[in-house]
């Protein structure tokens, strides 16, 4: 019997959460279809999140053992190495946004060489969405307190943040790493069809399964409260993993600027500018995503565009800082 693995890599901030929550809710139905989604991790993150996570570093780990409580690293490896000694299923999904860059880093053939092929499945989006949806999630995480402009000129933003949106090279690396026709491309914007959809179709199986209600749990904060949340003042990330939900929740009634963006003209052209080369090379390595994907037209949220400077000089910024106060939240 050939075995085949459909390996789901990411990138990172490429619509995994949705795809894997989509094959953790269908799992006895894509069973009863011959595909294969084993259960090794007890949320709806990617199954091969537990055994990835063992590869970082403690402070990633902590910061994930924080979002999964019942994270146990000692049990992720033992979990996946006996699936992979039993399973018999001719067709399995394995799924963690974290494989695109750490296969790059650590020895992943002990998965691969228990099957017979292995078909590799990397999603991307325009590269100012990405960079907004890394930012405005690294606020919440407490792992940034500056402008995104600020951001922009930060050594490690320039030195490792970047490299993920020099999307050729992880393209270039598992093409040359599983065959150019063993890696599918995916894209998330609203010209392509939902990540669930995209992947289900390059299965090559087909099932009716129905879409899952989008939640609000892992919506990005607001130009206004991302300002609240980069101000308020934090001893250590553990410290503001605990009560940025809290001051999220504050901020937003106070929002006067729902529809305004941190995306700037200047820094649209700056993305579009450094990354050209790239680009380029991008588009060679593959034919389904095109220059304009990519580069899309954003000038209607450019014209839009926002500073942390003009949202501390509004009165709603004052009144939220006032309540966040009196709960012993200071804001700069």
């Amino acid at each position: 019997m050939t075995r085949i693995l459909h390996l789901h890599m990411g990138m990172p901030k490429c619509g995994s959460s949705s795809l894997q929550a989509y094959l953790r809710a269908h799992r006895e139905a894509l069973a009863a279809g011959g595909v294969c989604y084993p259960d090794l991790a007890g949320k709806a993150i990617g199954n091969l999140t537990p055994f990835i996570m063992t590869l970082h570093g403690e402070q990633k780990q902590a910061v994930f053992k924080h979002n999964n409580p019942d994270y146990d690293p000692d049990a992720a490896r033992p979990a996946l190495v006996r699936f992979l000694e039993t399973s018999e299923a001719p067709l399995t999904v394995l799924s963690s946004e974290g494989v695109s860059e750490m296969g790059k880093r650590a020895n992943l053939d002990f998965i691969f060489e228990s099957f017979d092929r292995v078909v590799g499945h990397i999603f991307y989006r325009p590269r100012v969405d990405w960079l907004l949806s890394h930012y405005t999630q690294a606020i919440k995480a407490g792992r940034y307190d500056t402008p995104l402009e600020d951001v922009l000129e930060n050594t490690t933003f320039k030195t490792v943040t970047s490299q993920k949106m020099r999307f050729s090279g992880s393209l270039a690396f598992w093409q040359g790493k599983l065959g150019r026709d063993n890696v599918e491309v995916h894209f998330l914007s609203r010209s392509f069809p939902p990540p669930e959809e995209q992947f289900m179709s390059s299965l090559g199986v087909e099932m009716a399964l129905p879409a899952l209600e989008k939640g609000a749990a892992n919506s990005s904060p607001t130009p206004f409260e991302t300002c609240v949340l980069a101000s308020a003042k934090r001893t250590s990330q553990k410290q503001f993993l605990k009560i940025s939900r809290k001051i999220r929740r504050i901020a937003a009634p106070f929002d006067p600027f729902p529809k305004r963006s941190l995306l700037s003209e200047a820094i649209l052209e700056r993305i579009n500018a450094t990354f050209a080369e790239d680009t380029d090379r991008f588009l060679t390595l593959q034919d389904r995503i095109s220059r304009a994907d990519l580069e899309p037209d954003l000038s209607q949220k450019t014209a839009q565009a926002i500073t942390f400077e003009e949202i501390r000089a509004h009165p709603a910024y004052a009144e939220v800082r006032a309540v966040l106060a009196k709960k012993k939240i200071e804001l700069a």
